[in-house]
């Protein structure tokens, strides 16, 4: 065997075939034909203004102020692979910055949500907050974009661009509700497509039928050389579509000339994101990686795991876990050269680099939430040649407990929660007024609880509730009460706010309930109305998060009317 269970042990010769991804070192020797778009200035007549510097944010003036190796919580050289990293600054300016944490080059004028890609050449292509799949130059100028020719339909997710230059994108098609995969010309042409609408009775007859995002694709990759399609199995031939499907629980191979689904897998996948096939050259080449993201047990048993499938045996021969690893949503996963994995936990604050034997060795946890940190190698492109860039140093763990993603606290997930102004403020509310969820408590922690009555919805009501929240550590059995009030409709005060410590649970898993039973005129429905609890939050003054560092609120009507339109679409809100 050349793999074991929590081990990798094979390396194979690197080599390059007629498939050459930008997101590969294996190809580091291989020109790309990347022309500029010959019909630009045409297109951009047509379609209006692009990037109108009077709709773009202040987000990058920050980025000169800030010093990103405060964000590096440890780091060892001789262990790591050692590359440029590309994330999105506040989840919208492309940076980029080394092992240290040092910002080393940003597109100030470029604006990017949830991708951003660098080609060989040192341009940068993103997904842009006007719905279009944008490329910039190393220095910011606008070469290229597409548009898709209905104006209901969007890209989404992921893009990748190939060895002729042309586009892969994931492209939602708001007439079925299900999602293109299209190749794009230079000229913004569709050159190639895969309708996932026409494959889902045929191909996945288990999808939910009744779903307004039944297929909700999240990443795709053309095959790199391997060694299936070298030893005969032409279902891996270089070239052919790797594909996420969130919502259909399945990755699977869509054959580029025949268009035939012609390998998937789902034994386990849950929400799951970023699948990848590793690249030759690299140790354990052939695998596919996926980030399992475990979206369907967030009440209970809350874990991510990044899985290596071998696609043959169609099982998993690797995994990594930890106690304290888990994004419910998003998520990615890049094998690296040496073996290693860099890994973003996209909704819990952090990008880290493991070992094959699930030992961190670096980990970047900036004051916002990473989206798809992504790491280059040195000689990637010409211009890293021209970075100020220091000798790597190593950083000693910062701090004296493991590090606890942020959802294995929170008491909701957004997809779970509702959102209510009230007293001149947003509100996250828990829809269930009776509910308990299996958590891992932080060091020092406390929990602060809003709750109380829904003044606009009680009219005349007479009610009396009570409301009741204790905490139950797993580990050691202890119990502790964390609130037990009673408020009445004829009370002043008819919303509180009420904070204590986590004295029983710390470093522990513990299991949290809140309870509220009442007496008075109201029916059940009306209760769900006017009973409010607030999500609970649990804070620690030892962890930082991301929460000082959340993007601001777009600067236009239009973007925010774009971003809820793909939100809706995606099944993200109702």
């Amino acid at each position: 065997m050349f793999l074991k269970i929590g081990k990798f042990t094979a390396a194979a010769a690197v080599t390059t075939g007629t498939v050459c991804l930008l997101i590969s070192s294996a190809c580091r020797n291989q020109a790309l034909e990347n022309p500029a778009d010959p019909s630009l200035a045409q297109r951009l007549a047509e379609n209006g203004p692009i990037d109108d510097p009077s709709t773009i944010d202040d987000v990058a003036l920050d980025i000169p102020l800030v010093d990103g190796s405060e964000w590096i919580e440890s780091y060892r050289p001789n262990r790591s692979f050692e590359g440029i990293n590309l994330d999105l600054y506040r989840r919208r300016v492309p940076i980029l910055f080394d092992m240290n944490g040092r910002i080393l080059h940003t597109w100030t004028n470029v604006r990017a949500v949830g991708r951003a890609r660098l080609g060989r050449d040192g341009r940068i292509a993103v997904l842009g907050y006007d719905n279009l799949v944008k490329e910039y130059s190393w220095d910011g100028e606008l070469r290229w974009f597409y548009k898709p020719d209905r104006k209901e339909d969007f890209p989404h997710h992921d893009f990748v661009q190939l060895e002729n230059g042309n586009y892969l994108v994931i492209v939602r098609r708001a007439e079925t509700k299900t999602d293109d995969i299209r190749e794009i010309d230079r000229g913004g042409n569709v050159v190639w497509q895969w309708r996932s609408d026409l494959n889902l009775e045929r191909n996945f007859p288990h999808y939910d039928h009744d779903s307004s995002d039944p297929v909700h694709a999240n990443s795709l990759r053309p095959l790199p050389p391997n060694r299936w399609f070298e030893e005969g199995d032409s279902r891996f031939r270089p070239g052919n579509i790797l594909v996420s499907a969130r919502n259909l629980n399945r990755i699977f191979i869509i054959d580029k000339k025949t268009r035939e689904v012609v390998w998937q897998y789902g034994d386990g996948l849950d929400y799951q994101h970023e699948a990848n096939m590793v690249p030759q050259g690299y140790p354990h080449a052939g695998l596919i990686l996926v980030f399992n993201n475990g979206y369907n047990n967030y009440r209970e048993y809350r874990r991510s795991a990044i899985q290596a499938i071998d696609p043959v045996a169609s099982k998993v021969v690797w995994e990594y876990r930890d106690p304290g690893f888990y994004s419910s949503v998003a998520g990615a996963d890049q094998p690296l050269p040496n073996g290693n994995v860099l890994i973003t936990s996209s909704e819990s604050g952090r990008s880290f680099e493991v070992t094959p034997q699930g030992e961190t060795v670096w980990e970047w946890v900036p004051p916002f939430l990473p989206m798809h940190a992504f790491r280059y190698p040195l000689d990637y492109c010409p211009q890293f040649a021209s970075l100020r860039r220091e000798v790597p140093e190593a950083v000693p763990l910062k701090r004296n407990f493991p590090f606890i993603d942020l959802e294995l606290y929170a008491f909701t997930i957004p997809e779970e929660q509702l959102s209510l102004k009230y007293r001149g403020r947003n509100w996250w509310i828990i829809p269930d007024n009776t509910s308990c969820r299996d958590l891992r408590i932080p060091p020092d922690a406390s929990v602060e609880f809003n709750y109380g009555f829904n003044e606009d919805q009680l009219g005349q009501a007479q009610v009396k509730a009570h409301f009741r929240s204790i905490i139950t550590s797993r580990d050691s059995g202890k119990t502790q009460v964390l609130l037990d009030d009673t408020i009445s409709s004829s009370d002043q005060n008819l919303w509180r706010k009420h904070k204590t410590k986590l004295e029983e649970s710390q470093l522990q898993n513990a299991t949290m309930c809140i309870k509220t039973s009442y007496e008075g005129t109201l029916s059940p429905d009306d209760a769900r109305r006017v009973i409010l609890w607030a999500k609970p939050r649990i804070r620690s003054p030892l962890v930082r998060t991301y929460r000082e560092g959340r993007p601001r609120l777009p600067a236009n009507a239009q973007e925010e009317a774009l971003r809820i339109q793909q939100l809706k679409a995606l099944g993200y809100v109702q």
